[in-house]
């Protein structure tokens, strides 16, 4: 039984290779490639909770790629935040019915952010900006910890 759980751990773990490696090749053809990926990321991230973690996941291995070898500009890379609304909604959606309380990293990170949000306030010169950055990390994170502790990633 155990040779068994091996191989296929090995085998879901060969499959993933292979997909992030398909997507990687897909992403050179052709400049707007990144947006058919972005797009089916959008609508895998819709199919679950672990589905949401995965998307965000293969979006930051698109965003920090080379943009020499894999162009992202443009209105293209906007669809980036729409991936990541709508993996943090699907995320807070199944988690709604959980009955949970806040954790200590939770509270931290609310702690975090409301105190760089009041000092971006007070002393950026660019607010509305800070303001937006500091949401969409608090946003992000925050369905990150959920989704992870629902336990199904």
């Amino acid at each position: 039984m155990d040779k068994f759980h091996s191989f296929s751990l090995s085998f879901q773990t060969l499959s993933v290779a292979i997909s992030i490696a398909s997507l990687l090749i897909v992403l050179i053809f052709h400049p707007y490639a990144s947006c058919f990926v972005l797009l089916l990321l959008c609508i895998w991230s819709l199919m679950g909770t672990k589905q949401a973690i995965q998307a965000l996941s293969l979006l930051v291995l698109i965003k920090f790629l080379n943009p020499a070898i894999y162009p992202n500009e443009g209105p293209i890379s906007l669809l980036g935040w729409v991936v990541i609304a709508l993996a943090g909604a699907r995320i807070f959606v199944d988690n709604l019915r959980m009955t949970w309380k806040i954790q200590l990293v939770q509270l931290w990170l609310l702690l975090f952010s409301a105190a760089i949000l009041l000092e971006s306030i007070f002393f950026s010169y660019y607010r509305v900006v800070s303001t937006f950055k500091i949401a969409s990390f608090a946003y992000l994170v925050l369905a990150v910890l959920i989704g992870f502790k629902a336990g199904n990633p």
